[in-house]
């Protein structure tokens, strides 16, 4: 084949593909303003939903997460439309088996993050804990910071930010501190068998009452719980609104300094550990 006649074949498919595009130009045009036009509505919709949601629901991950798939949804929609529009029929039908094909294969090859993504939909309904809230998930401490599709964000009272993937968060066991308003707070105190005992669990009781910080109606209690070598131990319960400005930490402070002084007030000390040592023995006399 002479060059000449590879020219010729060349200039033939260069103008058919030119004829092929002016003719197509409009469809063209149609369908990116048909697809403008879908964006447009997505985020329109998209914001009502979010604005009708919050009427009749608190639940932010919920609201997000439905108007999020309604505006994903009509960007499918305008993206199959737009196709239509260039005649491109047997694209999008392609394009459907291709991406249920790719759809298993990452299915398959993702689960773990897939799984992250629809536990985090089952949070979102069932919501066990909201933003704010302080929890202990797998033996991580701390307050909800940030609640995702795919990971949960708590910030430890050390400063740190610890994610966890959702799956996680539903398969293990969840302490939510917050859910109740209210949080126990035990102090361990030891007392010597040389004092009386009664009374010194009566002085504690009545250091404890003085509190302003106690729920109303919830029992403060002291009672002996243990016998250790130098002294017995006992253990005050009182409650304490949670989480609120007086933090469980800040609770436990004064809860055992309202204790101690009120045992120094009336005579008691604290029993410390005492070791005798035979000088005698140990030096061979």
């Amino acid at each position: 084949m002479d060059m000449a006649r590879i020219y010729t074949l060349l200039e033939k498919k260069i103008l058919l593909w030119a004829d092929t595009a002016v003719i197509s130009l409009p469809n063209f045009v149609a369908a990116i303003v048909a697809f403008i036009l879908f964006l447009i509505v997505g985020k329109i919709i998209r914001a009502t939903i979010v604005r009708l949601l919050r009427r009749f629901s608190n639940n932010e991950n919920l609201v997000h997460i439905l108007a999020g798939i309604s505006y994903l949804a009509i960007i499918l929609i305008g993206l199959f439309t737009a196709l239509g529009i260039m005649k491109l029929d047997r694209a999008v039908s392609s394009l459907l088996a291709g991406a249920g094909i790719l759809g298993l294969a990452l299915g398959f090859a993702f689960r773990e993050v897939a799984s992250n993504y629809i536990t985090g939909t089952i949070l979102a309904f069932q919501r066990p804990f909201s933003i704010g809230d302080i929890v202990e998930i797998r033996g991580h401490f701390g307050t909800i910071q940030k609640i995702s599709l795919a990971t949960t964000n708590l910030l430890t009272p050390q400063g740190q930010i610890v994610v966890i993937p959702n799956r996680e968060v539903y398969r293990e066991p969840l302490i939510n501190f917050s859910a109740t308003g209210k949080r126990r707070v035990d102090v361990e105190v030891p007392l010597s068998y040389r004092a009386d005992l009664e009374k010194a669990l009566a002085c504690m009781e009545e250091g404890l009452r003085r509190l302003d910080i106690l729920v109303p109606g919830e029992e403060v209690n002291v009672q002996l719980v243990e016998f250790e070598s130098f002294a017995a131990k006992a253990r005050a319960r009182f409650w304490i609104y949670y989480p609120s400005e007086k933090g469980y930490f800040d609770a436990r402070n004064q809860g055992i300094l309202a204790i101690m002084k009120s045992l120094r007030e009336n005579g008691f000390e604290i029993p410390y550990p005492v070791r005798a040592l035979d000088l005698k023995q140990s030096l061979g006399v």
